[in-house]
């Protein structure tokens, strides 16, 4: 790719410099520099030009080839900047321990986290749930809907439709009462 061990190309200027960000650059801005200057400078763009001038086009292109592909990827850029003396290795080693550790919310030794409750079964007042038939009246009117419906389509007469509508409207009214009656009949058990 054309550079040294020290970071910098042939040129004398780092891959920072080749794209012409500053080295806290976020991801979104390397991203814009390197297809600003790749527009710039792309061998294609520059196809009506002298034969110098393209071969100068395509260093210049793998120049910034080599810069994107470093400074696009976090960890590549990373490394690049603490090849380059950016960064101090033993404070990004750090960082890297750091955000490798997963996050602990308690200890199970720990006497006060009591979350028991958590693992006991969900049991209401039996006599507080509703009916058998009353679980079944959204479903069975939803059913009736339905088939008044189709046999609307069929025949085509008002009245089964507006039947068919009816029966929705119960449908829906009771799917939405029915948890609402069953928390109402536990309050008035718990109150007792």
């Amino acid at each position: 790719d054309g550079v040294t061990r020290d970071g910098v190309n042939r040129r004398g200027v780092n891959h920072y410099q080749q794209l012409g960000i500053a080295v806290d650059a976020s991801s979104d801005d390397v991203r814009r520099a390197f297809k600003e200057q790749a527009r710039r400078h792309h061998p294609d763009l520059n196809a009506t030009s002298s034969a110098a001038d393209r071969v100068l086009a395509e260093e210049q292109m793998r120049l910034l080839n080599a810069a994107w592909t470093v400074l696009s990827v976090p960890d590549r850029r990373a490394a690049y900047d603490r090849e380059i003396g950016l960064v101090d290795d033993r404070s990004s080693a750090f960082v890297r321990k750091l955000s490798h550790e997963g996050f602990v919310p308690y200890h199970e030794a720990d006497e006060d986290d009591d979350d028991s409750w958590r693992y006991e079964p969900d049991v209401g007042d039996p006599r507080a749930a509703p009916s058998r038939r009353a679980t079944m009246i959204p479903m069975v009117m939803t059913l009736v809907a339905v088939a008044l419906v189709v046999v609307w389509m069929i025949i085509d007469a008002e009245p089964v439709g507006i039947a068919a509508l009816v029966a929705g409207v119960i449908a829906a009214v009771s799917f939405f009462m029915l948890p609402i009656l069953a928390m109402a009949k536990a309050a008035d058990f718990e109150k007792s």
